[in-house]
């Protein structure tokens, strides 16, 4: 980048943060600080022929709805406050949006950023490309260890991933290794129909397992869920068996209803039921008389969903905004209190993948990456996963501890996803890399079975090995 210097570009020795209006806090000027020095260092370049970033109540005045701008050349890079989590996004985002313009690496790669994925209030596909470079920046870099193995196992399978780890953030690493096993595999053994767009499994009291789905239709001016159970078994003969053996009906008579898995907890399905705005809480189906057990849990029990955090002790609720997800931390049901670290500064997402034997996997913040990684529940606190790369999220675990599964999809069409194991002992290893079939892992009596993460025809695969 010695052209930088010859063309009156500011280089990055001169990048600076600043607040001229006095409206950021200073933990917001340091989080953009950081965002931008770790940009500059996995980037590699001299300079971006920007040297401010501005922090502002309103970015673009043509534009209200922008929480950031990049205007050209020499000109400041404006950042709008006061929501920290999207903070380093945008720092990315908008200093993306620089490096295009003196790269042009999107147009010159367009096979990589689609035009079709980019909202089309972007006026023309030259645009809609440079958007789509830019919304792949504000990721940081790819996971790097992860698409490595998955490239070996599946040649190319995202193009847009290998642009932005070979030509964007080439002087990003990871030091960390995937482990490979051939010794199973996932395939498809039922199909439990396209309703069905989400499911869990589930033991009963009798040791009887497996998956109870959830199917949802419109109906006059509400809708209905239907709660569908569904036992997975084999026969004698080794054949797969996948019979309903019950269906639970909830009917909301207008929008504000909603019915959601939050967790499969102690075997048992955990839903929370939103008949209003002012009326959630938490139930487990009871298939056999067709009712929902409405749950008053010792301890404090938080359920995530889209509209933020409700958290519930005994029959109070109060909610705060927080972001997407599901999921249940707290209690268990037989009122062990589960030591998660603390949540209410919302530094860490509800369990996905929890063990009775105590391995304890949730997702917690990395602001540096502006993403939640995974973290492990060590001698009271969060601790790194030894020898995990990024991008991969806890789907679920062994009774005894000896099994974790994570899967994660990858790239801008996500239609790759690895499975990673941890046995008993051992390091991760990647099980197998579904090429263009996002299965999610799911354990079943002791199996490990998986679901498309995207319905449509939703399959049921078993993991043979």
């Amino acid at each position: 980048m010695l052209a930088l210097a010859g063309c009156g570009c500011p280089t990055f020795e001169t990048l600076n943060v600043q607040d001229p209006g006095g409206v950021a806090t200073d933990e917001e000027i340091d989080i953009v600080s950081r965002a931008a020095d770790a940009f500059v260092a996995w980037t590699a370049r001299d300079g971006v022929c920007v040297d401010t970033i501005e922090l502002t109540n309103v970015a673009d005045a043509g534009n209200l709805d922008a929480v950031g701008a990049y205007f050209g050349p020499n000109e400041p890079i404006r950042i709008e406050v006061g929501d920290e989590a999207w903070l380093p996004g945008v720092t990315w985002h908008e200093l993306g949006h620089a490096l295009d313009d003196v790269e042009q690496i999107a147009l010159s790669h367009g096979y990589a950023f689609p035009a079709k994925d980019i909202d089309e209030h972007y006026v023309g596909a030259e645009t809609r490309i440079d958007e789509a470079f830019a919304q792949a920046s504000q990721l940081g870099p790819p996971p790097g260890t992860l698409v490595g193995a998955l490239l070996a196992s599946c040649g190319e399978i995202d193009s847009q991933d290998q642009v932005m780890r070979d030509l964007v953030f080439r002087d990003y690493s990871e030091d960390t290794s995937i482990g490979r096993t051939h010794t199973g595999r996932w395939s498809e053994i039922a199909t439990l129909g396209s309703a069905i767009y989400e499911v869990q499994p589930y033991t009963d009291p009798d040791g009887s397992s497996g998956l109870v789905g959830v199917s949802y239709l419109a109906e006059g001016n509400g809708h209905r869920y239907t709660f569908h159970k569904i036992q997975v078994g084999w026969t004698d003969a080794g054949a797969p068996t996948v019979v309903e053996v019950g269906t639970l009906d909830v009917l909301f008579d207008t929008g504000a209803g909603d019915a959601r898995f939050v967790r499969n907890l102690d075997g048992g399905v955990v839903v929370l039921i939103t008949q209003d705005l002012d009326d959630r809480w938490l139930a487990m189906p009871d298939f056999e008389h067709g009712a929902w057990v409405q749950l008053d849990l010792p301890g404090i029990v938080t359920a995530l969903d889209n509209d933020g955090i409700a958290s519930f002790q005994g029959d109070n609720v109060w909610w705060e905004d927080f972001g997407d997800g599901f999921g249940l931390q707290g209690s268990s049901l037989d009122g062990t209190v589960l030591p998660i670290g603390e949540f209410a500064d919302g530094e860490a997402k509800p369990p996905y993948a929890l063990s009775a034997s105590g391995g304890l996997y949730a997702m917690v913040r990395d602001e540096q990456f502006e993403e939640y990684r995974v973290r492990e529940w060590v001698d009271s606190a969060w601790s790194d996963p030894q020898g995990l790369p990024r991008g991969v999220f806890p789907h679920g675990g062994a009774a005894d501890g000896s099994e974790i599964a994570l899967a994660t999809r990858v790239g801008a069409r996500k239609t790759t996803m690895a499975t990673l194991f941890k046995p008993s002992g051992g390091s991760w290893s990647l099980a197998e890399a579904t090429c263009g079939a996002a299965i999610t892992p799911l354990l079943v009596g002791g199996e490990w079975y998986g679901v498309p993460v995207d319905a449509g025809g939703l399959g049921l695969y078993h993991w043979s090995p």
